[in-house]
């Protein structure tokens, strides 16, 4: 049979385009078939975007904790850098905080694993501080929670003691309480006792307080103020000594008067005094040394070395210390010297001198005869006359008596 044709040529041609459309169809792409075709990294053909290829057919990128992605290894991924809000940047899940278990967690200032509320860490875990309302121990006196400064608790957390001191009644940390309002007396106005050095002048027991630790600055430590120094002298008194005219009396003596005038300080009161006499004598043991004092005293400061005398009247006759005595090489008396006067000239024999050939000049007054120190004038007055004297007790050898000087120390006159 045959066939016509023109129905043979367009049933051809509808083949052809049939075959075309094909072809076009597998050039196209498709991400999920599981086949890698053209602008695909990958296709593992499944839904699951965080595994070895993501559902848009790319590889996952290495280290992408941050990108909002759950990659491989990360239990979440927020995008963010913020802690404790359920993802922490290490792409890890919060874990819930504990207030007490010793680990300062996000929220907590502080968390010290204990359940003391009083310490510096409250059960709260927030740092304890004034007016918190709890007492901190050891740190607040109290802790009443307000800013009220009119109640019992001020608001540093100290107590607001009312104050006592002056009510004649012994409170708190007081050391006395005299109930008046004399700050110069035993008992200050602060209610502490008084002592040197508190800078308040106690009256009737201190001189001065000028509270620090400085001597001769105008008040001692002592709290007496500064003692005054004088020095009276006389470099020429060449006055002979009669032989063997010492009868006990300061007449048998050759003298030298010195009058010290009343001082508009008041510094008139004795405190020390040392004498330096130049005397030319070649029998130590002959002579007898005195100082009168304005009030009267009268110190025997050296009475014959080396001779024992019985009375103080120049009779008994007798050789004390042989060695002599030289203005060139004065002698000291003086309270806080070694050596007594007695022993002068003891360790010299006859021709040889006093302090020059033995190096001991200074001595402290010392004879058979009370008083002999200086100190037996403390407290006594300075102003008047002054008299040093010398005498000769034994016959044979004369002398001259040549040289003077008495240095004084003098305080303020105080009762």
């Amino acid at each position: 049979m045959k066939y016509k044709k023109w129905l043979i040529m367009p049933l051809t041609i509808s083949l052809l385009g049939l075959m075309s459309s094909c072809g076009d169809d597998e050039s196209a792409s498709l991400c999920g078939n599981g086949i890698v075709e053209t602008g695909e990294q990958c296709d593992d053909a499944n839904n699951i975007n965080d595994d070895s290829c993501t559902n848009a057919c790319t590889l996952p990128v290495q280290d992408t904790c941050g990108d909002g992605v759950v990659d491989e290894g990360e239990a979440c991924d927020d995008a963010n850098d913020v802690n404790g809000d359920g993802c922490e940047n290490d792409c890890t899940l919060t874990i819930a905080t504990t207030c007490g278990d010793g680990v300062v967690d996000p929220g907590e200032q502080c968390d010290d694993g204990n359940t003391e509320n009083g310490d510096e860490c409250l059960n709260t875990c927030q740092v304890a501080d004034c007016g918190d309302g709890i007492l901190q121990v050891g740190v607040e006196e109290c802790d009443d929670g307000n800013k009220d400064n009119n109640d019992t608790c001020l608001t540093d957390c100290t107590l607001n003691v009312p104050d006592t001191c002056g009510n004649g009644s012994l409170d708190g940390d007081e050391e006395c309480d005299d109930g008046n309002d004399i700050n110069q007396d035993a008992c200050t106005n602060a209610c502490t006792n008084a002592v040197c050095g508190d800078g308040i002048v106690q009256e009737g027991v201190e001189e001065c307080d000028d509270a620090n630790a400085q001597n001769g600055d105008g008040c001692e430590t002592s709290c007496i103020k500064t003692p005054i120094a004088i020095t009276l002298e006389n470099q020429n008194v060449a006055m002979p000594l009669v032989d063997d005219a010492y009868d006990g009396s300061l007449e048998s003596m050759s003298c030298v008067e010195f009058s010290v005038a009343d001082d508009p300080n008041n510094f008139n009161t004795f405190v020390e005094a040392s004498l330096e006499v130049g005397i030319d004598h070649h029998q130590l043991g002959n002579l007898v040394i005195k100082l009168e004092a304005p009030s009267g005293d009268i110190l025997t400061l050296l009475s014959r070395a080396g001779f024992d005398e019985s009375q103080d009247d120049g009779s008994e006759n007798g050789a004390g210390d042989t060695s002599g005595i030289d203005s060139m090489s004065p002698i000291i008396f003086i309270d806080s010297a070694i050596n007594g006067a007695e022993s002068m000239g003891s360790l010299l024999g006859a021709g040889q001198t006093v302090c020059s050939d033995d190096g001991i000049c200074a001595y402290h007054p010392q004879s058979d005869w009370e008083p002999a120190e200086f100190n037996s004038l403390i407290g006594s007055a300075v102003n008047g006359t002054w008299k040093v004297c010398v005498g000769d007790a034994q016959n044979g050898v004369p002398g001259n008596f040549s040289t003077v000087r008495l240095f004084i120390t003098k305080k303020l006159d105080f009762n």
